[in-house]
């Protein structure tokens, strides 16, 4: 009976170190995608929070400064994500409580071409068809880059 007990702790042991099911491994390029449009998301709502209105360029998160958004601020400067600016966030709970929208905010480069997760203004992510983005309502402006910068 030990014997079994201990096959049956070990056995424990390793699928806990191992891993198993669907959450194991390396996260995919879709859940990549939804980890920096919600890290966007959070960006977003802190720097409304804070200021009381919405950002409008890509330097006001640096205001932000939270290290835990840094991969999305990573994929806004080289141009992975793309935001709409001066959108207000209909509410700037921790958890979306406003209902859904059918605005934009965010969205991965390849979404207008390839289709896939957007970041819509109630921060909620949403999959969508290149033909349905295509037709989708943007909320905000683009930032508007000046000549000679660099992103």
């Amino acid at each position: 009976m030990k014997r079994l007990n201990a096959w049956f702790g070990a056995w424990i042991l390793a699928v806990g170190f191992l891993g198993c099911g669907p959450s194991a491994g390396p996260p995919g390029s879709s859940e990549m995608e939804e980890r920096k449009l919600r890290e966007v998301g959070e960006m977003y709502r802190l720097h409304q929070e804070m200021v009381r209105k919405p950002p409008r360029s890509i330097a006001d998160f640096q205001r932000v400064g939270d290290a835990s958004t840094r991969t999305a601020y990573s994929a806004l400067r080289t141009g992975d994500v793309i935001v709409r600016y001066q959108a207000t966030l209909p509410d700037t709970d921790v958890e979306p409580s406003s209902p859904e929208s059918d605005e934009v905010l965010a969205y991965g480069k390849s979404v207008p071409e390839s289709g896939g997760p957007v970041l819509m203004l109630d921060r909620r992510i949403r999959q969508m068809t290149a033909d349905a983005f295509k037709t989708a309502r943007l909320a905000g402006t683009e930032e508007i880059k000046k000549a000679g910068s660099s992103r």
